[in-house]
């Protein structure tokens, strides 16, 4: 088994409520499953450095895309992998999610597409999560991968505990979006391809998750309950940081 790259860094939280703290009433309740998106996920250079966090970035975009029915277009490898050693200073380092957040939710934004805004979600309530999935069309989240996982996606199986002492081996940290859902657990997207994982694996290995809203995304009015005025007064203070 060729392993792949991980890449990302330990959570830096930032300085914001998570998103039920900007909510003027509750959101819908979400529908017992959320379909993944059957698209060609690119590898978006994931399989030579560990550019986790923007390959993530990528197949956001991409989901949340298909859920507003916008055109999309691969960046292309070139473009992923220049904006990774961009911010990362010109070395293979990975990078944290939150600092990729808030570059992407500035006005040059990422791949020229600024993101409208984002808030952290609790990860061990999968309610809010699941909300947020069905509304933006995927979650920007961030797992710890244990020994067995590169060889469940090898093989297509679910990320799941196995009961053994590998579920401790922990190889690194990844970032990979929640594009859907189901009653197993959460499906990502992760080395060009959707993987479903457990429940009981997500609220293990779970570290931080993000709604990200884009513009189309807000445009389409199904987050009306979502106080962006504060939200986009609290994100403006990161900016400005």
């Amino acid at each position: 088994m060729t392993e792949c790259c991980l890449g990302r860094l330990p959570v830096e939280p930032v300085d914001i409520g998570d998103l039920t703290y900007y909510l003027t009433e509750p959101l819908a309740p979400a529908p017992p499953t959320v379909t993944a998106p059957a698209l060609t996920y690119p590898m978006a250079c994931n399989d030579t450095i560990g550019d986790c966090t923007i390959a993530a970035v990528v197949h956001t975009d991409q989901a949340t895309a298909d859920l507003t029915t916008e055109p999309w277009t691969y960046p292309g490898d070139a473009a992923v992998s220049a904006e990774y050693f961009k911010l990362t200073g010109g070395q293979d380092t990975g990078l944290v999610e939150t600092r990729v957040l808030r570059t992407w939710n500035q006005k040059a934004g990422l791949f020229g597409h600024e993101l409208a805004a984002f808030a952290p979600l609790n990860v061990k309530h999968t309610k809010p999560i699941k909300q947020a999935v069905e509304l933006c069309g995927a979650v920007y989240t961030g797992v710890l991968i244990p020994e067995p996982a590169q060889q469940q996606f090898a093989d297509g199986q679910p990320w799941a505990l196995t009961g053994t002492p590998a579920d401790s081996q922990i190889e690194g940290g990844h970032a990979v979006p929640c594009v859907g859902y189901n009653a197993t657990g959460p499906v990502f997207v992760t080395w060009g391809a959707l993987q479903q994982a457990t429940w009981e694996w997500w609220l293990t290995y779970g570290e931080e998750c993000y709604a990200v809203i884009t513009a189309e995304v807000k445009a389409r009015g199904e987050l009306h309950s979502v106080d962006f005025a504060a939200l986009d007064k609290d994100l403006a203070a990161l900016r400005a940081e």
